[in-house]
């Protein structure tokens, strides 16, 4: 009788994971969550701490190998169940993350980052080298990044801030927004959403921004020296400074240059309004 009440009693009481392990410079830290959310948070310690929110039949299965730590809740009976994982790693330590319906926030890291969810939300703030984040049904918003950022979403936004090296976007029933960008080198895409760019032309740069069925809005500053190349379709073209034209090569495109002309910016909208602004 001791033992039936006993297990009745542990069966209502979600197990809190805690643990700790050691690592070195140039290991990785693999997450793997199917339904939940993962949070990650950088300290100066080499030590990955998880603790987790997990159901009675779920344990947490932390491995360390020579390359990586590999982290994911198990479950001993039945199909995957939903988790909340709490992770502080390194701020040297390369993030991956990959899970279906999961929700993502990587913070304050100093080094790549890939997330991979279907259908959740992903926020990194920081990162550096590589940064590689796709989520079909969630928002993606990246922040502070230092190095090539690919965000790809197919029903939500993509927000990229603060961001320095080469950017590519792409979003299918989304508005794209890249906001305090420094780059040479930028691909943003959408079919039914906005694009916004507010961000630095270099003279060196190479800038491509196209949506189908959105409006487009862009910051060029007064100094730049930028060949810029216009495809309007159905939509509209203003520009609110002057602007000489050099040429037209079929009816609604048309090219003109702004300086010296040595940075070329492309701008497409089948059906939307393309807007250029000074800062």
């Amino acid at each position: 009788m001791y033992t039936t009440v006993l297990i009745a009693a542990l069966t209502v009481v979600a197990p809190q994971a805690d643990t700790v392990i050691p690592v070195e410079p140039g290991t990785r830290l693999e997450v793997s969550n199917f339904r939940g959310e993962v949070v990650i948070d950088v300290w100066g310690r080499d030590e990955v701490r998880v603790t987790g929110d997990l159901s009675p039949r779920q344990h947490l299965d932390a491995r360390r190998t020579a390359a990586a730590v590999r982290i994911r809740p198990g479950t001993r009976h039945g199909g995957p169940e939903e988790a909340d994982l709490r992770i502080t790693a390194p701020r040297w330590m390369e993030v991956r993350v990959e899970g279906n319906q999961v929700d993502v926030e990587v913070r304050g890291t100093e080094a790549a980052v890939a997330v991979e969810t279907v259908a959740g939300d992903v926020r990194v703030e920081g990162g550096r080298d590589r940064i590689d984040v796709r989520s079909i049904q969630g928002e993606i918003h990246v922040r502070g990044a230092r190095g090539r950022v690919e965000a790809s979403s197919v029903n939500e936004e993509i927000i990229l801030e603060d961001v320095e090296g080469e950017v590519y976007a792409e979003t299918t029933n989304g508005d794209v927004s890249l906001r305090g960008i420094r780059s040479g080198w930028i691909r943003a895409t959408t079919v039914n959403g906005d694009i916004e760019y507010d961000g630095t032309i270099r003279s060196d740069g190479r800038y491509a921004f196209s949506t189908h069925n959105g409006d487009m809005e862009v910051t060029v500053a007064e100094d730049a020296d930028v060949t810029v190349s216009v495809s309007t379709y159905h939509g509209e073209f203003e520009s609110y400074f002057p602007i000489r034209l050099t040429g037209t090569t079929r009816d609604r495109q048309f090219d003109f240059i702004l300086g010296s002309g040595q940075a070329r910016l492309e701008l497409e909208s089948f059906n939307g309004e393309i807007n250029l602004r000074r800062p």
